[in-house]
Order: structure tokens, then C-alpha cells, then sequence
């Protein structure tokens, strides 16, 4: 049995496809910038404007804290303050779920592990493809202490 796939059907999973790998590698770039410290070149994963909204829930605790950022000027701020004493910290992402997309928008969810910190979450990620590439615009992230 043959199976015919049309040229509109293959476009749209080459598109699919190609989107699924930017994104990749987008938050590829977001971890290498974050666990390296190198918080001055996130100008190459997000957009000025972006919004950033990080949850996490402290052992014992019963509720999420959660910081809401808006602007890339406040992100780095706020992860330099965050982060800068933790430089062995490793992010792995991995797992990317495209919701949507088109051909210069997509929205995904990406699974993350804190290595050393038994920490697990989810990423949850609106993005835009610009002349310069992908950049996030939007950036949720909730995650839970494994265990303690």
C-alpha cells in the first residue's frame, strides 16, 4: 500500500518540524546564559519587552512564591541577584511539547531538571521569530523541590 502525502501536508511538517528545533535551541541558549552566569547576552533569547513569571515551592512550604518580571532590564537583575553565589548550577531541558505555532509564533511546554538541587519543573513558553531569530516572549516557570 502507498501512502500519497500532498505538498501542503509535507510543508506544514517540515514547518513543524523546523519550529520544534529553533525552539529547542532557544531555550538551549536560555540555559547555557542562565547556568553560565551570562546574564548581559539574554539579549539574544528574549525580547525587551518579555515577561518572565517564575514559581517555586520552598520545602515545607505549602503555597508557591512566585516574581513577576516584565523587561529584560529586570529579568537579568533579578537572576544576577538570584543566581550569582550558585555558579554550579546545570539546567537540563528536555521534552518539548508544541501547543501551537505558526510561521513566526509558537508556544510550547519543556520539561527541566535542576541538577544538585533535585529541583523539577515546567517551562511553559510563548515565542517570536524575528529578523534576528527566536526570542522569548513570554517565560512561565513553576517548579517543585523533588525531594529534601
Amino acid at each position: 500500500m502507498t501512502v500519497a502525502f500532498d505538498r501542503d501536508q509535507i510543508a506544514a511538517a517540515v514547518l513543524e518540524a523546523r519550529i520544534r528545533l529553533e525552539l529547542t535551541e532557544l531555550m538551549a541558549r536560555y540555559t547555557r546564559r542562565v547556568d553560565g552566569l551570562a546574564f548581559e547576552r539574554l539579549g539574544d533569547v528574549f525580547v525587551p519587552d518579555a515577561e518572565v513569571h517564575y514559581a517555586w515551592l520552598p520545602v515545607g512550604a505549602v503555597e508557591y512564591e512566585t516574581s513577576e518580571l516584565i523587561g529584560l532590564p529586570a529579568i537579568q537583575a533579578w537572576l544576577s541577584k538570584s543566581l550569582s553565589g550558585r555558579p554550579d548550577l546545570r539546567r537540563y531541558v528536555f521534552g518539548l511539547d508544541l501547543l501551537e505555532h505558526s510561521a513566526d509564533a509558537g508556544s510550547a511546554t519543556v520539561h527541566m531538571h535542576e541538577r544538585g538541587m533535585r529541583i523539577s519543573g515546567t517551562y511553559r513558553l510563548d515565542a517570536v521569530r524575528l529578523p534576528v531569530g527566536w526570542r522569548l516572549r513570554q517565560l512561565r516557570l513553576r517548579e517543585e523541590i523533588l525531594w529534601a
